[in-house]
């Protein structure tokens, strides 16, 4: 098993030292082609070895009620060696390998391992889950619950590992200050009859404080919203933000990523308790801002990005229009995206993602549409050149499916956008067109949510990651929602919902009078990622006749008969077939040399 193990990381760490060569620059397109498709051969064949040792290893254990020492030993050493402290690339394979180790911790009844059991199986499940709306996400931090007459029994460590998954269950529910009292009773407790009292400072402020904090940003929504808050609350903030506030030297030595949240919460609760003015506080957030000198590049990230997306959304409180917002912000604006094009792809972290995705939430409220398309462009599908390629491939095909339906049957289009007559669309076909491109352009920003945490072409999906990649399009919606043309938005979320509403994703019953639209990009986003052998070489390349042939089978379910039916004149036919043989291409050669 063992030496099946060792084989598996050695895959793991060819697939990324392949993805992270950047001197495609120097090579003709002939040239890069033939290396990105050797590279997508050895990506191939590694995935091939991956799925089986997969299956050689992991179905065999996960049938058995309890691990022998050394396949637990084995098992151990496979999850150590896959994770990169809390921002692994592999999260599908140690979730599965932490359910493994904590049943059997449970076969075996030994408390320590069970509740390390519990921390890491409920955080990779909170990983792959982080993505869906939180009414739908179920993780298992309560399962702590079960052990919790057991505390005086567990080590130190066990204990410090109890008291996280105990604060944790925070971080899957709706925020509750009456939970934030009960941790905060329990520990108190805990800590005046402990024999051994001696929690580190970060476990305690992890368990507690943090958790206690996350309240201001229940208090910053009412406030903007004038929806009053329990005073019980904004006190329980207040007296957590001082605490931490008091202790943040200890803060910036121990293992938290971030400390500047911490200062933000102390500035911020103060400002709502009106200790303190806007311009104090927006000082303060600018001063957060400022890189030390020993920074990570997480904490760049949070200090440029997230301390100046605070002070952005503060200055509402200072400001009563939006274009003096606008002006005032633009300076920063310009400085943040410079830095976030600065980060390496494989310096990319889940939260410093979500840090990105927040700020450009913040600033859709003030820029007009054509600005911010080109700010999501550059800071998501631009950031992973696979997702790049397929966009601009997906874009073209619309565009190109698009005409030949306006010129062949233009009656298909009828009640778009604001309800277009047949009149209209024969006589702006150019500007159907152009929308349906930009359709194709951002239907998957989304999946920039998705890829730090599922970022893998070494093995098949897990079926927890494939739950996961399926929130894309709700997570695209979420972020430009507010900012983006109706049917751009509605590509974003139903491009892929079927024809007939009966399947795909997400499950809605809501219609959209754009569909027409989402038709051809449906057919646009399925072909593209047939063919796609160089983004996605974990999958067998399939031919433009294959799918035509295969879309029959769904006609006027998955697809409309009517989109289908345009593949019956040859010359369309061989014009889809030409750009997958030579356009794309060149799309990919523009992408991977950075023209673009």
């Amino acid at each position: 098993m063992k030496q099946k193990i060792e084989m598996y990381l050695d895959n793991f760490n060819k697939v990324i030292s392949l993805d992270d060569i950047n001197d495609y620059h120097q090579f003709t397109k002939e040239e890069l082609f033939q290396r990105l498709l050797d590279h997508a051969i050895i990506k191939q064949e590694l995935s091939v070895q991956n799925n089986q040792i997969l299956t050689e290893i992991l179905k065999p254990l996960e049938e058995k009620k309890m691990l022998t020492d050394e396949e637990r030993e084995n098992v151990t050493y496979f999850f150590d060696h896959l994770r990169k402290g809390f921002e692994s690339l592999d999260n599908g394979i140690l979730f599965r390998l932490s359910s493994l180790l904590l049943n059997d911790a449970i076969a075996k009844d030994n408390l320590d391992l069970i509740v390390e059991g519990i921390y890491y199986y409920s955080y990779y499940e909170f990983v792959l889950q982080s993505l869906f709306p939180r009414e739908e996400r179920n993780c298992s931090w309560d399962r702590i619950l079960d052990y919790i007459d057991r505390y005086d029994e567990l080590s130190l460590e066990g204990k410090k590992n109890f008291l996280r998954c105990y604060g944790n269950r925070l971080l899957a529910k709706e925020y509750s200050f009456e939970l934030h009292k009960e941790i905060y009773n329990f520990i108190k407790n805990k800590q005046q009859t402990d024999p051994n009292p001696s929690i580190p400072y970060d476990t305690y402020l992890f368990v507690i404080d943090k958790n206690i904090c996350s309240g201001i940003e229940v208090i910053r929504s009412a406030d903007t919203e004038n929806k009053s808050v329990p005073e019980e609350l904004v006190e329980g903030v207040y007296e957590s933000a001082c605490r931490i506030y008091n202790n943040i030297s200890k803060a910036e030595n121990t293992s938290l990523p971030i400390y500047q949240i911490y200062e933000y919460t102390y500035h911020a609760i103060r400002f709502h308790r009106k200790m303190i003015s806007i311009d104090e506080l927006l000082e303060c957030l600018k001063n957060l801002t400022t890189i030390k000198e020993n920074y990570t590049m997480q904490q760049k990230t949070s200090a440029i990005v997230k301390m100046n997306m605070y002070w952005i959304y503060y200055l509402r409180y200072k400001y009563e229009h939006p274009e003096d917002i606008k002006k005032e912000i633009d300076p920063t604006v310009q400085e943040v995206l410079r830095f976030i094009r600065s980060i390496k792809p494989s310096d990319y972290t889940r939260n410093m993602n979500s840090d990105i995705l927040s700020f450009l939430q913040i600033i859709s409220s003030y820029y007009p549409y054509e600005e911010l398309k080109e700010f999501y462009i550059k800071t998501t599908t631009k950031r992973h050149t696979p997702t790049l390629i397929h966009t601009l491939s997906v874009a073209e095909l619309s565009r190109i499916l698009t005409m030949e339906m306006l010129e062949k049957k233009p009656e298909f289009f009828i009640g778009i956008v604001n309800h277009y007559d047949v009149d209209y669309i024969k006589n702006h076909k150019q500007e159907i067109c152009d929308l349906s491109y930009q359709m194709g352009l951002l239907h998957d920003i989304g999946k920039y949510y998705c890829i730090p945490v599922i970022s893998i072409n070494y093995r098949r999906l897990e079926d927890s990651e494939f739950q996961t990649i399926k929130q894309h399009p709700y997570c695209g919606y979420r972020l430009a929602r507010n900012s983006v043309p109706d049917p751009i938005r509605d590509a974003m979320l139903y491009h892929h919902k079927w024809h007939n509403q009966q399947g795909g994703y997400p499950l809605t019953k809501e219609t959209t009078i754009n569909q027409p639209l989402i038709d051809i990009l449906s057919i646009a986003d399925s072909i593209d990622a047939a063919v796609d052998f160089l983004g996605r070489s974990y999958a067998k390349r399939k031919t433009l006749r294959d799918l035509v042939n295969e879309f029959q089978d769904f006609k006027d379910t998955r697809y409309s008969k009517d989109v289908i039916e345009l593949f019956d004149n040859p010359e369309l036919f061989n014009k889809v077939e030409s750009f997958l043989n030579e356009g794309r291409h060149e799309i990919g050669y523009k992408a991977f040399c950075k023209e673009l």
